[in-house]
């Protein structure tokens, strides 16, 4: 079960509440529309087992079906953010096991692509994605 606050608006937040059955632990939640249904929709880093998991707003206040990507190393802060411009929310998040940030692709259905890994210079504890150099495109931020 997930609980969200729904006006939130893709910044990430600390009220996602997840009831697990004791043996998954999540790390970190945002909101943001990953689905391309102008509905916000859950995005939460799982790290045992390391996954991400997308649970789309439905517009009555509740969750539909979650998609499920599982993911190397141990999945932790998370920032949502449209990076490539192309109307849907994409996820950004550190592997602070590898020292790595991954980008995950939403398709704007609810699925997440691959990811894209770039290695970071120190263990990776923060992140932010906006557009920070005013291309148009999404920039990311990692703090230590």
């Amino acid at each position: 079960m997930v609980g969200f606050c729904s006006p939130c608006g893709g910044r990430a937040v600390d009220e996602i509440v997840v009831a697990s059955g004791g043996e998954n632990v999540y790390e970190q939640g945002g909101v943001g529309d990953v689905t391309a249904d102008g509905l916000p929709d859950v995005v939460i880093s799982q790290n045992s087992p390391s996954a991400l998991r997308v649970f789309p707003g439905d517009g009555a206040g509740g969750l539909g079906t979650e998609s499920f990507l599982s993911l190397p190393g141990a999945p932790s802060p998370l920032a949502l953010f449209d990076l490539d411009a192309d109307g849907v929310a994409d996820v950004v998040l550190t592997d602070v096991a590898a020292a790595q940030v991954h980008v995950v692709r939403a398709d704007g259905l609810g699925g997440l692509s691959a990811t894209v890994t770039w290695p970071t210079s120190d263990v990776p504890r923060s992140i932010a994605a906006t557009g920070f150099d005013g291309d148009g495109l999404g920039d990311v931020a990692v703090g230590d």
